[in-house]
């Protein structure tokens, strides 16, 4: 039985590592600074001392991708959950930001986002996912019954299913 091919989207994954991934001072005072590496650029509306990121209270982290949408963002922060440099200080202008212990993730689809600190966030590591280019996937297919088609297939195509079916028995 020959399978169908069907595009699938591809991810890469941006690690920002305080102490290693350093940038440049946009003011000349090392209270904002960018760091910009494979497509993906932070302005840090704040500073980077030791091994963290740190954005102060009020001030922004703006997140943007010079040519692919970023679709998540996960930071590892230094305090856990609510706690003052922990990542519920993050609010996001868009898509859906949560938290859990000392890790914050955002989930959406856009080219820049926008992070407002309160209070102060410090971060140890922030790694930006974006879209990569789509490639040719050979999708496996499974038989289900209960349909006027007998050989009704479910071909499963990553987190979607696309049933090709006829109208099912109501019998």
């Amino acid at each position: 039985k020959t399978y169908p091919t069907v595009l699938a989207p591809t991810t890469t994954d941006v690690p920002f590592v305080a102490g290693t991934d350093n940038g440049n001072s946009i003011d000349g005072e090392q209270m904002r600074y960018q760091i910009s590496k494979d497509g993906i650029t932070l302005d840090i509306d704040g500073r980077r001392q030791g091994n963290e990121y740190r954005i102060f209270s009020g001030r922004q982290l703006i997140i943007t991708s010079a040519n692919k949408n970023i679709t998540k963002v996960e930071f590892t922060c230094t305090k856990s959950g609510t706690t003052t440099y922990g990542p519920a200080g993050f609010k996001a202008n868009q898509g859906t930001y949560t938290y859990s212990g000392k890790v914050g993730i955002w989930i959406g689809s856009a080219n820049e986002i926008v992070f407002t600190a309160s209070p102060q966030v410090r971060a140890t590591q922030i790694i930006v996912t974006y879209e990569g280019d789509a490639v040719m996937n050979t999708v496996g297919t499974d038989t289900i019954s209960g349909f006027n088609d007998a050989d009704c297939e479910i071909n499963y195509i990553l987190n979607w299913q696309v049933v090709d079916c006829s109208t099912p028995d109501d019998s």
